[in-house]
């Protein structure tokens, strides 16, 4: 995965040696890049670190977070500091930027896999409503049968956790 602080190097550096409309095509995108993230080309290149602000909702939220800002910044140890559910980070802006878009990115994708967890974890477990209905006339779509057998192959890889019964009251 390409960090956005390497795609504007790499756009400037077109930009700056590129032939023909190359040169100007590059530009374009670079302003365009900039404008969209809020960063100008002096803050590509500073390596001036201040604190940056991301918000998590739980403790997988915050593990993941400290996993993409040691990826984005290539590093084993970064300063940071927390406050409730805020994470503060000291980053260039650059690697803030970066750390945002990874963030949101794994963090869509971690929330899709647990999704597909939850639903192997109800079948491995026979999790069901008595009155449970399927609809075998009803065609799935592509999509959902690639989900099913994600599903499947979660199912395999995890130990059913049997409920031996209710709890009864003697009276």
């Amino acid at each position: 995965m390409e960090l956005l602080i390497d795609k504007l190097k790499k756009i400037e550096a077109l930009a700056k040696c590129g032939i023909g409309g190359e040169r100007e095509t590059a530009q374009r995108m670079l302003d365009a890049l900039c404008k969209k993230h809020g960063i100008t080309l002096d803050q590509i290149i500073s390596q001036d670190k201040q604190g940056y602000r991301f918000s998590v909702q739980n403790k997988l939220d915050a593990t993941l977070l400290a996993h993409v800002v040691l990826h984005v910044c290539q590093t084993s140890q970064i300063a940071n500091w927390k406050r409730g559910r805020l994470r503060f980070y000291e980053l260039t802006k650059a690697q803030a930027i970066d750390v945002e878009d990874c963030f949101n990115h794994f963090r869509r994708a971690w929330r899709k896999q647990l999704a597909d967890m939850m639903a192997a974890f109800v079948n491995a477990n026979h999790l069901f409503a008595p009155d449970g209905k399927n609809d075998p006339a009803k065609e799935p779509t592509p999509d959902a049968r690639a989900r099913a057998m994600r599903i499947m192959q979660l199912m395999q890889g995890m130990n059913a956790a049997p409920w031996e019964g209710r709890k009864r009251i003697e009276s």
